[in-house]
């Protein structure tokens, strides 16, 4: 934005401090193109707002266009008062640009690594009884009865990020990709397992064959909405994500998540929907050796934003195995069934190497494992 419509932003912010004393009236920009920040941040936000003493004032949102999904948007729109960008963006750019005007939320999360406010609240958001009968219909299109519960599966690819936002070069971002065809095996024993596994996303590069009835490509069916897309993770048993955006659609319901392939702190949510974390192998490049998950150099690799970084500082990034797969798909059943455990020496161990992440970010009160058989085949 440039300087005369920032300046023009200043004198409407100024305006609102005129008023002030009568109503304040602050600015919330959603960046709706993504589709993590859609679900998760209002709902985030909205969670931190309960309990909070009466704020005299008023918050007016206003989105980030193309709008990621259209059905999800309309919803927020009955929880979150929302108001013409060409008017708003100004006022929002301003009070970045001049914090003093005070007309920017101080407490909006736009990382929102941190989700432990979801634990203490309801969902504000929930789909309404015409979308869960959506996704009940289109479960026994598939051949999947009402008393099957399905798992949603998001996987990513780089395939969206290429497409929807096709200008700009996103190989420095595909260092938290993985191959689909990996997660077959893990698919697979979901699916004998009496879960069926739907296999989410939009726009993808690789496809999950079918190996079993109850393994559903979703992403690939032409059958796919963006109701259709919030439902299914709203009605999952669980989720199991390599930390993409689409899993926000799962904490915003409060569905539990597994985590999978994160290469570090930036995919990490933490918070007890949280249920397992399993990060991508770091070794070194030279020997080929794996690094211990707490290495000095294996906790500095967690903060690296970039895929270039590794090669630069002697590291290679390696994705976990579908061997690895399949028992954190083990492990997952186990937590939906209520019967997985973790030794108190992992507990101790796992804090030692959580405290030693880089980052200001409180994690001493982390509430997901890593897999046992993983974890200390790591330590």
């Amino acid at each position: 934005m440039d300087r005369g419509a920032i300046g023009v932003g200043a004198v409407m912010a100024l305006a609102l401090a005129v008023v002030r004393p009568l109503v304040h009236i602050r600015v919330q920009e959603i960046f709706a193109q993504r589709i993590g920040h859609l679900s998760v941040e209002p709902e985030l936000w909205l969670s931190r707002q309960e309990g909070r003493p009466g704020r005299r004032g008023k918050v007016l949102f206003y989105p980030v266009k193309p709008i990621s999904n259209t059905y999800l948007w309309e919803r927020w729109k009955d929880f979150l008062p929302v108001g013409p960008a060409w008017l708003l963006r100004p006022i929002y750019r301003a009070g970045l640009r001049f914090p003093r005007l005070q007309v920017t939320v101080r407490d909006w999360d736009s990382t929102h690594a941190d989700l432990r406010p979801l634990d203490k609240q309801q969902p504000h958001f929930t789909i309404t009884e015409s979308a869960a009968k959506h996704a009940y219909e289109y479960r026994r299109s598939k051949g999947i009865p009402d008393s099957t519960p399905h798992v949603c599966l998001a996987v990513r690819d780089g395939a969206y990020l290429r497409h929807a936002f096709a200008k700009r070069d996103w190989d420095y971002h595909d260092y938290r990709d993985s191959d689909i065809r990996d997660y077959r095996p893990m698919a697979n024993f979901l699916a004998t397992q009496g879960y069926a596994v739907i296999r989410m996303g939009s726009i993808i590069q690789g496809h999950l064959e079918e190996q079993h009835p109850f393994v559903i490509d979703y992403a690939s069916s032409e059958r796919r909405t963006e109701e259709l897309d919030v439902a299914l993770f709203a009605t999952c048993s669980f989720c199991i994500s390599t930390s993409t955006g689409m899993d926000g659609l799962a904490f915003m319901a409060r569905r539990p998540v597994g985590v999978v392939n994160v290469p570090g702190i930036g995919g990490l949510r933490l918070g007890q929907l949280t249920k397992l974390v399993m990060t991508k192998d770091v070794h070194d490049a030279r020997t080929g050796k794996r690094l211990p998950l707490d290495d000095p150099r294996r906790l500095e690799a967690m903060a690296y934003y970039r895929s270039d970084d590794y090669g630069q500082n002697g590291l290679e990034l390696r994705c976990n195995s579908p061997n690895d797969l399949l028992d954190f798909a083990r492990n997952m059943v186990e937590v939906d069934k209520g019967s997985f455990r973790v030794s108190q020496s992992q507990k101790e161990t796992e804090r030692r190497i959580l405290e030693g992440l880089p980052g200001p970010v409180d994690r001493s009160r982390v509430s997901a494992h890593f897999p046992p058989k993983w974890f200390w085949e790591r330590v």
